[in-house]
């Protein structure tokens, strides 16, 4: 009886055993640095030259806000992942559109947008780098037959950081695509036949059909890759190191900056948070969006 007893009260521990490493997993690896991170950002703390950190206060988080390159890589930052995501999803709207009347056409299209995603952000970065070349890029060659010169596509402050979004927006199409070919697929099809009875054009059919019905998985694309895009840092790193000067610093580059050349800790902390919360807002906004379709 003893040793029934026994057996029942280790069996009521298993579950817990089971989960206990990936509940450490998760305290060590998240909790934690987020808590320590939190509590620094409260402190002045350059790691090379000071021995101890010193409580500031919510100083960090001013200067912040009067500190004209974060100001300029806030900018950049959300100007990159409104403008590439926007794009992305109106060429992968269009793709799964146009493709999706064509069976083995779309077939071979999804299997040839699959290798760019495949493709590390770092390989492809350096790829764009080399064409984007002013002296030898092939990029360039063919600018040059229409420009009549080469542009200085990642030297020039108002080009470079469109030059990213490009190479966002070439990367990561193919994922809106999938996406939004499979919501396309899966409408039911009695609506588009009863519009097709009546006389609607294609365009109609899109406009008071289609996109209605898939506006929901619109919007939850929007905000997966939305806030995918404002975490860039490989495309900034390689392609322009954040120049010409700090035109196309991204937050995410200003605060690897600030992290591993400055070495403050504090500062870094405070501004990873600062771009945390606003980043938190606009996904409840669009997630009330997303919400309200879902229930209209």
């Amino acid at each position: 009886m003893g040793s029934t007893v026994k057996r029942f009260r280790l069996d009521n521990y298993i579950p817990i055993l089971l989960i206990a490493p990936c509940l450490g997993y998760i305290f060590f690896f998240t909790i934690f640095p987020a808590a320590y991170s939190m509590a620094l950002s409260l402190f002045s703390w350059h790691f090379l030259t000071e021995e101890a950190p010193t409580f500031v206060g919510i100083d960090n988080f001013v200067k912040a806000f009067t500190d004209l390159r974060f100001l300029i890589s806030l900018r950049n930052t959300f100007l990159i992942g409104v403008m590439a995501t926007s794009i992305e999803l109106l060429l992968g709207l269009f793709l799964a559109l146009y493709l999706n009347k064509n069976g083995l056409f779309y077939s071979v299209a999804r299997v040839i947008c699959l290798l760019p995603m495949m493709a590390t952000p770092v390989g492809i970065s350096w790829s764009w780098r080399m064409l984007f070349n002013e002296r030898y890029g092939l990029f360039n060659k063919f600018v040059s037959l229409f420009a009549g010169k080469a542009l200085p596509f990642l030297s020039d402050p108002s080009l470079a950081v469109f030059s990213i979004i490009f190479v966002d927006v070439w990367q990561w199409t193919s994922f809106m695509f999938l996406l939004t070919s499979a919501a396309v697929q899966s409408l039911p099809r009695e609506p588009l036949e009863a519009a097709e009875v009546f006389g609607a054009s294609e365009w109609q059919k899109i406009r008071y059909i289609v996109l209605p019905m898939i506006s929901p998985v619109l919007l939850v694309a929007f905000l997966l890759r939305f806030l995918e895009a404002l975490k860039i840092f490989d495309p900034v790193f390689v392609l322009t190191g954040g120049g010409p000067g700090y035109s196309s610093e991204t937050i995410t580059f200003y605060t690897y900056f600030v992290t591993m050349k400055f070495w403050s800790l504090g500062y870094a902390s405070a501004i990873a948070y600062i771009f945390y919360a606003l980043t938190f807002i606009l996904s409840l906004m669009v997630i009330v969006q997303i919400r309200g379709r879902i229930r209209g």
